[in-house]
């Protein structure tokens, strides 16, 4: 799957922005309590999923569309330990290369750093061997199921923080037939809670034998001037970036 086809799918197809509403309310949710100096967002430009956080200096890093960076997710132009947050919206299932990606995201988080990303469930309907060809979803081979994405982040020492199945509905590509279902939405995760189409991952990173000191905004909030980890710092300055609703 390229990157831009599963913008253009997300932001245009009615399944497509029925999944992108959900995931913006589960990145809206875990975004907000997350502070620091400096977050990114890796891949999918349409959609602007630090709205709500309140980390001053957010980017947007992506190989098309209107970004602040240019780049590929398996090449990061970002220094080694910059970033307080990376969220990766479906970045694995964009790219051959899903585990030099996660070992570039070790490479730019802070120790302690926080990971939030999203991901189609292949257990489920929307990616099951009865994938419906005509909804417009990504092949299902280019899903990375939940189960092997916590053992990879594993071995690369980040631990879970908290998770989340959404999108209970079956795939569908009009407005209405989704509506019709939208009351699995509220059985699903009591019946068959692990098997919604989208799952969401809160990981921290962990570095054995190393305890950061706490930050300054932490104690003494603005006495303190916040490091430059990126050395063009005007493309990190971006709190007013335009909201897409």
């Amino acid at each position: 799957m390229v990157a831009a086809d599963f913008g253009r799918w997300a932001q245009n197809e009615p399944a497509g922005q029925y999944v992108l509403a959900q995931e913006q309310a589960f990145y809206d949710q875990h975004t907000e309590d997350i502070f620091g100096y400096y977050a990114v967002q890796i891949g999918l430009p349409e959609r602007w999923l630090l709205r709500q956080s309140r980390i001053a200096h957010r980017l947007c890093v992506a190989p098309y569309g209107a970004v602040d960076v240019y780049a590929q997710s398996t090449r990061l132009p970002l220094d080694c330990q910059s970033m307080d947050l990376v969220v990766l919206p479906h970045g694995l299932e964009a790219t051959p290369h899903p585990h030099q990606v996660l070992s570039e995201i070790h490479r730019v988080l802070v120790p302690d750093g926080k990971l939030l990303l999203t991901g189609f469930n292949p257990a489920s309907l929307w990616g099951g061997p009865a994938q419906l060809p005509h909804v417009g979803l990504p092949a299902r081979q280019h899903m990375v199921g939940w189960l092997r994405v916590k053992d990879w982040l594993a071995f690369l020492g980040f631990e879970v923080v908290a998770w989340q199945f959404m999108v209970y509905v079956p795939p569908c590509r009009q407005e209405g037939a989704l509506q019709r279902w939208r009351a699995l939405e509220k059985l699903g995760p009591r019946l068959w809670p692990k098997l919604g189409a989208v799952y969401g991952l809160h990981l921290v990173k962990r570095t054995p034998g190393v305890h950061p000191l706490k930050m300054a905004w932490q104690h003494h909030a603005g006495q303190q001037t916040a490091p430059a980890p990126i050395k063009d710092e005007a493309l990190l300055d971006k709190p007013n970036r335009q909201v897409n609703k």
